[in-house]
């Protein structure tokens, strides 16, 4: 039960919030640069997921190139 003013922990993102923008009603995109996240995805860190906020599930995304803005 959450309270009210209150935070409550739902899921984890699986990678770090560097950018983020809503998608649709239901999925957050999240983008890392190339970083050791948790999550795992084709060998490699995942450096972006899919959350969706209706199942609290992070889905990585295999990202061909570094998403951060000064990486080129």
């Amino acid at each position: 039960a959450s309270l009210i003013g209150g935070f409550a922990v739902v899921g984890t993102s699986g990678v770090s919030a560097q950018q983020l923008f809503l998608g649709d009603a239901y999925h957050v995109y999240i983008l890392d640069k190339v970083e050791s996240n948790p999550l795992p995805i084709n060998d490699h860190s995942a450096w972006a997921t899919v959350y969706d906020l209706r199942t609290n599930i992070a889905t990585p995304l295999d990202v061909r190139t570094n998403t951060f803005c000064a990486g080129g």
